[in-house]
């Protein structure tokens, strides 16, 4: 009776959060944000926590493929190794706290079509005081997830959410904290959580659940740690003109294990300030595998060339850049693609002044089209 009751109330409780959320920006989204923000305040004061939290939710459905899922009810343990910056310099530049660390985490979904997930990875947390001892945050994790049960034509048919055992893994929630006068804290928190492989393997519909629970926080023993560097003040403002070639090697489908090497070419204007830019330029993709799904589907012989016109945003830490596209094909595509529109989400490392490498996924809606790596070049 108790488990039935908890399964109602979260149910009911989460349903409007799970509306204010895009689960197809989420995934790259915050899986890049929690590595940049990681690499571009290494060195920094810390408080050193460790923590351990009990979470339960609900996996949402979000395609008619996968309602087989929708009863699924899974619960978490995880264990977390926390850092609190505490150097007066990072809180002036960005304006906010920060927690941030590793963690470990199980999984049990509760459907034996889903199986079970070990999930390692890296999280961070921005997070204001309310009261000298009540906080706010915003949490987001990211990492790779062993999941014990894909998709397999003979002994698992049902599961369309994932397809291979080694997925990427995202989570983004708000939270509230109490931190007490001793060693012992305690904060609740809710997340919106995902997995996938990125389209590199069919199917790939993605796993999403809405979790809530509680942590709670024992601290470590005080360490003396060189204080955070700040960022280069020089590129504020500064304008870039890029050039970047990437290419991907993606599957269509799993049945015929068909998969199609794609091409492409980008420009774009970029204006950059210390922490983050705005990105304007367009595009053109060689994707013999739109033309495929011309034939499969609507029987109709398509030109592979895609072309598109991008605007833009980036977040700035160091030499990591992360950006978030959005784009406009500039032909008829709705007769494949739903939306004459696509979206992009990119992590790239400034190898030097002028050469950048990076990893991009170009997704259509809640689907992923396909993951590229790519060579940037900036012209000016």
């Amino acid at each position: 009776m108790l488990k039935k009751q908890l399964r109602i109330v979260l149910k009911n409780s989460f349903i409007a959060i799970v509306k204010m959320f895009s689960i197809r920006r989420q995934s790259l989204f915050f899986t890049v944000m929690a590595l940049l923000l990681r690499l571009g305040v290494a060195n920094a004061q810390n408080l050193n926590r460790f923590a351990v939290d009990v979470v339960g939710g609900q996996v949402i459905a979000n395609s008619t493929a996968n309602q087989s899922v929708i009863n699924a009810y899974p619960i978490s343990i995880q264990l977390r190794k926390t850092q609190t910056l505490q150097d007066p310099t990072f809180k002036s530049l960005y304006k906010c706290n920060l927690n941030r660390g590793g963690l470990l985490q199980f999984t049990h979904y509760n459907r034996t079509i889903l199986g079970n997930a070990v999930i390692a990875g890296y999280f961070l947390e921005p997070f204001w005081y309310i009261h000298p001892h009540w906080h706010i945050g915003i949490r987001a994790a990211a990492g790779l997830a062993y999941t014990s049960n894909p998709y397999n034509s003979e002994r698992n048919p049902q599961n369309f959410t994932y397809s291979t055992y080694v997925n990427n893994y995202t989570s983004l929630g708000g939270s509230i904290g109490w931190i007490g006068k001793g060693p012992w804290s305690m904060d609740a928190i809710v997340q919106l959580n995902h997995l996938s492989n990125g389209g590199l393997n069919r199917p790939n519909i993605g796993l999403n659940w809405l979790t809530a629970g509680i942590g709670l926080y024992y601290n470590l023993p005080k360490l003396t740690e060189p204080k955070w560097l700040p960022a280069d003040t020089s590129r504020i403002h500064a304008w870039a003109v890029e050039m970047a070639g990437y290419t991907s090697y993606p599957k269509l489908d799993t049945v015929r294990n068909q998969q199609f090497l794609i091409a492409g070419l980008s420009f774009q204007f970029a204006k950059r300030g210390l922490l983050h830019g705005w990105t304007m330029g367009g595009e053109i993709t060689y994707d013999p595998m739109y033309s495929e799904r011309g034939k499969q589907r609507k029987d109709l012989e398509l030109a592979p060339w895609l072309a598109g016109a991008l605007i833009g945003h980036e977040f700035i830490f160091g030499k990591f850049l992360f950006s978030q596209q959005l784009g406009i094909y500039l032909q008829q595509t709705h007769l494949i693609y739903k939306s004459p529109i696509y979206h992009r989400w990119g992590i790239t490392y400034a190898v030097s002044k002028r050469i950048a490498l990076g990893i991009n996924i170009k997704a259509h809606n809640e689907t992923a089209n396909f993951m590229d790596a790519r060579l940037v070049y900036r012209i000016k």
